[in-house]
């Protein structure tokens, strides 16, 4: 007899957490669906549309715990380069302060342009620089970002697309998804050309660069000489434009 009174007491507990729990399901299912659609809706925001290493799919979530590298543009980038609004940045995430990086690239020049067809693929050890100091690193949620950089008169990002690839120290390499730069029959973005000259700082840095150096080039200073943040030097070089 008392085991028959406690299993119906059980029984009657248990009916009052389903009861409880059926009030407060509705609301658990309507949290899911606007956490889920909240995501969609700023993956959407940012057309963020990568690759994973070794894959054309899309890129893994940056919360599950895999390295992902992100490449982030403006929607004008991919349209005129040359655009005061035009910009491009990296974002690293899940990474270990000691990971390189390197740039691949496939320019989108015009038929007459001695770079036509050009291309870089990421292949030596030595195409690989430390991230660490270039990028800023947060070392609490191992997160690199770089500046925002702003593609107008810039001599390193020229109509084509770039993809960030990154080593880790355990052999691994994972690809961005490509940003593309466009500036449909022009060999760059600047917009400070003229009388048939265009003119651009010509250095060399190691990739991923911060870029040449701020100061404009132009016919006005032509030649002139000028070290960038790293500290190397730049050449204010005019050509004439194809």
């Amino acid at each position: 007899m008392k085991i028959d009174q406690d299993r119906e007491t059980q029984q009657r507990g248990f009916m009052r957490i389903w009861k409880n729990a059926k009030r407060f399901m509705p609301s658990i299912v309507l949290g899911f669906i606007v956490v889920t659609s909240f995501q969609n809706c700023q993956d959407a925001k940012f057309g963020l549309s990568s690759g994973k290493a070794g894959s054309k799919t899309s890129l893994p979530d940056p919360f599950d715990g895999i390295l992902t590298v992100i490449g982030n543009q403006s929607e004008t980038a991919a349209v005129d380069c040359s655009r005061a609004d035009s910009f491009l940045n990296w974002e690293i995430f899940n990474a270990e302060s000691t990971v390189s990086a390197c740039i691949e690239y496939q320019l989108d020049m015009p038929v007459s342009s001695s770079r036509y067809g050009e291309k870089f693929k990421c292949v030596n050890q030595s195409d690989f620089k430390i991230v660490s100091g270039v990028y800023d690193y947060d070392l609490e949620s191992h997160h690199f970002a770089s500046h925002r950089t702003y593609t107008l008169n810039h001599s390193e990002y020229v109509p084509g697309s770039f993809t960030l690839v990154v080593r880790d120290g355990h052999g691994g390499e994972f690809r961005s998804n490509p940003v593309v730069l466009k500036r449909p029959g022009a060999v760059d973005c600047r917009v400070n050309t003229s009388a048939g000259l265009t003119c651009e700082w010509v250095g060399t840095d190691f990739s991923p660069s911060v870029g040449p150096p701020k100061a404009v080039c132009s016919e006005a200073n032509q030649g002139q000489k000028m070290t960038n943040r790293n500290g190397a030097l730049y050449s204010c070089i005019c050509r004439a434009s194809h």
